[in-house]
């Protein structure tokens, strides 16, 4: 028998509700709903990595090289939950639902194979992970059953959903891309909007620097974004707090400003207005593994203020509309056997029968 594919309007119902999580609960920290791009051809060359790192300190001895060093066929798990508020100048905060999402990832080609790109910039060695979301809903604590029951069902038929993404060594996501949307592959419409959430997710404050670094180490990297129409510059602030024979504990600390610019009005999708202003400060810890980078644990906390003008039949108004929002990850290798070697719409392939890192 063949699976029933969900209705297009199903699937809409579950992407407002993804997505409207997405902009209130880390929109502080620009990890929302970026302009719409479209998705690049399966051949076609990734975006230039545009996060250059500044290493301000190599910290002490003894110092090691932290970078993405994983093998095809690894496979490891995450977890993301994300807590936020959101309201307008001199009233109430609102709290938006708890979203809670789940990642399946394997490696398809590692660090001793991977995918090489030529740009600009020169010649990328990336390694690309495939990943599935097991599953994604929000917590009903505090919601009216109902309402709670509804939204998980909706957001329940976008398990299955599956990206493909290429990373690079010092752990920059240079391309993020749909492949199927709850097991099936979805409406270019619904990708679209799909995407506009993944390539915000690309710009997750995280990179490791080149070279040996000890305890005490900082570095630097700024990253131009897109939120929702504003051009906004971040900059993060990383430093290696704490080392073992395992892991490394990084501590992060976030800027965020946009100039003044004509944006899409938050509030009214027909109208424009004018940002007056927008800064957002954020800080947190994350503890990786030394040998794959990958994330173990993490809790970044961000605030954001927005400003607007626009004009209105009663005159020029101004808003200011504040954010603020922690996220929480967990993550963990597995012990799963690879599935059979599926290929992609680039023709590569997993190499199902590593079972060990790759020589590096």
């Amino acid at each position: 028998m063949t699976a029933r594919r969900p209705r297009p309007t199903a699937w809409r119902s579950a992407l407002r509700i993804a997505l409207l999580s997405t902009i209130c609960g880390t929109a502080a920290a620009c990890s929302s709903t970026c302009r719409a791009q479209p998705t690049p051809a399966a051949d076609a060359a990734p975006a230039e990595p545009v996060a250059r790192i500044d290493i301000q300190s190599r910290g002490a001895e003894p110092r090691v090289l932290l970078q993405i060093g994983r093998w095809a066929g690894l496979r490891y798990t995450s977890t993301f939950s994300t807590e936020s508020s959101f309201g307008l100048e001199g009233g109430p905060p609102v709290k938006a639902p708890t979203l809670v999402a789940a990642l399946r990832t394997e490696v398809l080609h590692g660090t001793a194979d991977p995918v090489v790109r030529e740009t600009d910039a020169g010649t990328l060695r990336l390694v690309q992970e495939r990943s599935t979301i097991g599953e994604f809903g929000i917590d009903p604590q505090g919601l009216p059953p109902a309402v709670a029951e509804a939204a998980n069902r909706n957001l329940s038929l976008l398990a299955g959903s599956a990206t493909l993404q290429l990373v690079e060594e010092d752990g920059e996501v240079v391309e993020m891309r749909t492949e199927l949307l709850g097991g099936f592959e979805p409406p270019r419409e619904v990708a679209d909007a799909l995407d506009e959430t993944l390539d915000a997710q690309r710009r997750f404050p995280f990179r490791l620097p080149t070279g040996p670094v000890g305890v005490g180490a900082k570095w630097r990297f700024s990253d131009p974004i897109r939120l929702r129409g504003i051009r906004l510059t971040q900059v993060a602030d990383m430093s290696l707090i704490a080392l073992d024979e395992g892991s490394a504990r990084i501590r992060i600390r976030l800027r965020l400003q946009a100039p003044r610019q004509e944006v899409p009005h938050p509030l009214d999708p027909t109208a424009t207005a004018t940002l007056e202003q927008y800064r957002g400060d954020g800080d947190g810890e994350m503890r990786i593994d030394r040998l794959t980078g990958i994330v173990l644990e993490a809790r970044v906390a961000t605030t954001g203020t927005l400003r607007l003008s626009a004009l209105t039949p009663q005159g020029q108004k101004t808003t200011t509309l504040s954010a603020a929002t922690v996220l929480r990850v967990t993550g963990a290798l597995t012990r799963e056997e690879p599935t059979p070697s599926p290929t992609d719409d680039a023709g590569l392939t997993t190499d199902a029968g590593a079972g060990a890192p790759d020589a590096r």
